[in-house]
């Protein structure tokens, strides 16, 4: 089994319970920006990259969703 292989509902499932944690990484870094953490602080830099892995995953997820896309196995 791989990624090419869940169903459209096991896709829509996992990408909905991970926007809404993205969107949680997405307000965290927003409002350490605005606290002013440096940008080299290992905190910030941490959530700055949790952040942008979870969007491309979010991504990722997106894409399988769409079958001419991916050429998603049916």
């Amino acid at each position: 089994m791989d990624s090419h292989d869940l169903t459209p509902e096991q896709l829509h499932a996992l990408t909905e319970r991970l926007v809404a944690t993205l969107g949680y990484l997405s307000r965290l870094q927003a409002r350490m920006e605005h606290e002013g953490f440096p940008p080299r602080d290992r905190l910030f830099r941490a959530t700055c990259e949790a952040q942008a892995s979870m969007q491309a995953l979010v991504c990722e997820l997106r894409a399988l969703s769409c079958p001419g896309v991916m050429g998603r196995r049916g």
